[in-house]
């Protein structure tokens, strides 16, 4: 029997309850509270519970490619983008006939793992873990292992120490931090969502929604793709475009990005004056030469004629024997529009300024917070709280964030230091003594209500918890929010 293409072309491959794959595709880490009354599928629930994430909230506030806090409101910020890579993976998979409920989860949650600043923050954070890893792997102390190293961050000790000693050669850079892998980490580890009954868990998604966090890097030039075939631990997967997602979905949600956002970075640095009269009739001549703009009009590449003719000629072209691929015409295009973005655009000389500051508010917040390290985690947790740092709000944040990742026993060291201080006078009890006591009770507040999920950091004990600590906790800060808590540290 045949296809029967008024379903769409891809219905019989794609994700679908009754499929070979599906109960390895909707399977969670941790079973969701039953809802007996729910109508919503996995993918629904996993959508929803991304959507009412505090992550995905700030999205809003982070870089997509222009800084997000410079004044324009019509600039495009992390959200937005997603929100675009949603419109068009989510047509693209209505008119394939794959699930449009898993593709448009999967889109929503594909760039929770962005840090702030975008792929200039990456980058830095990047360099400056990477730097921590060098020095901890010398250290019997440190957690760091070479095993550890190579089946954590996906690199050896030979590679991690060429790179640090040369890290402006960025043609051998390595990843120990990108954002996928960060994204993966995030709703598996860090992200927490509270129940009906008050109570934190874990986001919990299904394996094909976050199999399509960790595999959808855009960046990669094939034309056709397919799904990999293995459904095998996603903690395995240790380098950016290691594998291909393990879903025809999530291979049209990492086609979507790059057609997402082409067309609106263009946009943007036309709104903003980064592209002169000479860069301007370079975009002209190639709308005239790809025929993506309007031959009658003004001639234009936008979001609206690179969507609409990308998602055209995908519909069009893909397959199951094909792929997800485009028309060469169409292939061609994209490449020529991407090669016009890094000239004239991701390499401009006017971004310099603000990758530098960029770069100094994110080495200040992680040198800061790195330095204080003392002979373990928990022991930094208490000094931070103990000494004046903790007027600081990031830092008091930070132990917060540290605290409710960690286990019990974590709570219980800092709560000797709470009782030390309830044993004097009353009278010698200073504010700062005072506001600490204060927070150590919150600690145990916090502790409560997020018992029923993971303890990543667990006991708090080595360097390299604490490392990792600090970088998952500038990963999630909003652009904002990591320029506020740099100017705390200029003022202290």
């Amino acid at each position: 029997m045949g296809i029967d293409e008024s379903r769409g072309k891809f219905y019989e491959v794609a994700a679908r309850e009754g499929t070979p794959n599906w109960n390895k595709l909707s399977i969670r880490e941790s079973k969701l509270s039953d809802k007996p009354d729910d109508v919503r599928t996995p993918f629904v629930r996993d959508y929803t519970r991304v959507l009412h994430c505090l992550a995905f909230r700030r999205l809003k506030s982070k870089t997509q490619v222009f800084y997000s806090g410079g004044g324009n409101d019509h600039i495009c910020t992390r959200i937005e983008h997603v929100m675009h890579v949603e419109s068009v993976s989510s047509g693209i998979a209505k008119t394939l006939g794959l699930n449009e409920e898993l593709t448009r989860s999967i889109a929503i949650a594909h760039d929770l793992g962005h840090s702030p600043f975008g792929h200039r923050g990456e980058t830095v954070l990047n360099d400056l873990l990477a730097t921590s890893l060098n020095q901890m792997i010398n250290d019997e102390n440190s957690g760091l292992t070479e095993d550890k190293l190579k089946k954590e961050y996906g690199v050896d000790k030979s590679q991690l120490e060429a790179f640090v000693n040369n890290k402006s050669d960025r043609s051998k850079a390595i990843k120990v931090f990108w954002h996928e892998k960060n994204g993966l980490r995030l709703v598996d580890n860090i992200e927490f969502l509270e129940n009906s009954k008050g109570k934190f868990n874990n986001l919990d998604l299904t394996y094909a929604t976050r199999d399509g966090i960790v595999c959808h890097c855009g960046e990669v030039d094939d034309n056709a793709l397919f799904p990999r075939t293995e459904l095998g631990d996603l903690s395995e997967i240790v380098r950016p475009a290691q594998v291909n997602a393990a879903t025809w979905e999530g291979v049209v949600v990492k086609v979507s990005d790059k057609i997402a956002y082409l067309g609106r970075d263009i946009e943007d640095a036309i709104r903003l004056g980064y592209l002169d009269g000479h860069d301007l009739k370079a975009l002209k001549d190639l709308a005239k030469q790809t025929k993506i703009g309007d031959e009658e009009r003004i001639k234009r590449i936008n979001t609206t004629s690179i969507m609409g003719k990308m998602i055209d000629s995908i519909t069009r072209n893909s397959s199951p024997e094909k792929g997800i691929c485009f028309s060469p015409e169409a292939y061609e295009t994209i490449k020529r529009i991407k090669d016009f973005n890094y000239e004239y655009i991701y390499r401009n000389p006017k971004f310099e300024s603000g990758n530098k500051y960029c770069t100094l508010v994110i080495q200040e917040l992680y040198n800061f917070l790195a330095s204080n390290f003392e002979t373990s985690g928990v022991d930094t947790l208490r000094k931070l709280v103990s000494e004046n740092y903790y007027g600081m709000g990031f830092v008091k944040e930070f132990v917060n964030f540290s605290v409710k990742h960690s286990n019990k026993s974590v709570i219980a060291l800092i709560e000797e230091d709470k009782n030390l201080k309830l044993q004097k006078n009353t009278s010698s009890l200073t504010e700062s003594d005072m506001l600490q006591i204060i927070a150590i009770d919150k600690f145990r507040e916090m502790f409560n209500s997020t018992q029923g999920a993971k303890k990543v950091y667990g006991d708090f004990i080595n360097k390299l918890t604490y490392i990792q600590s600090v970088t998952d906790f500038i990963a999630g800060m909003t652009d904002e929010y990591a320029i506020k808590s740099f100017n705390e540290i200029v003022m202290m």
